[in-house]
C-alpha cells in the first residue's frame, strides 16, 4: 500500500514536470518570438529613420540649389542693370537729375 502510494506520487510528480518543462519551453518560444518581433522592428525603424534623413538632406540640397541659383539670378540682373547704366550717356540724360541705376530701382 505504501509502495503504490510512493509510485502515486512519483508519478504526478513526474507529470508535473513534464508539465512545467513544457510551459518553460513554450514561454522561451515565445519570449524567442518577442525578441525577433522586436528586432526587426527596431531595424525597419532604423531604415525609416535613415530614409527620412536622406531625404532631408536631399531637400536641404535642393534647396541650396536652388537658393544658388535664384543669387545668380540676382546678380545677372544686377550685372545687365549695371552694363545699362554704362551705355547711357552720363549726366541727366535720363531726366531724373540724378545718374545711377541704384536711384532708378528706387524711383
Amino acid at each position: 500500500m505504501e509502495a503504490q502510494r510512493a509510485r502515486d506520487l512519483h508519478a504526478k510528480q513526474c507529470e508535473e514536470a513534464a508539465r512545467q518543462r513544457e510551459r518553460l519551453t513554450k514561454a522561451a518560444a515565445n519570449r524567442r518570438q518577442v525578441e525577433a518581433v522586436a528586432a526587426r522592428r527596431a531595424e525597419e525603424r532604423q531604415r525609416h529613420e535613415a530614409e527620412r534623413e536622406l531625404r532631408r538632406e536631399r531637400e536641404l540640397q535642393q534647396l541650396q540649389l536652388e537658393m544658388q541659383e535664384k543669387s545668380a539670378q540676382r546678380e545677372r540682373k544686377i550685372g545687365k542693370a549695371m552694363a545699362e547704366e554704362d551705355e547711357r550717356p552720363s549726366g541727366s540724360g535720363s531726366g531724373r537729375g540724378r545718374s545711377g541705376w541704384w536711384h532708378s530701382a528706387i524711383d
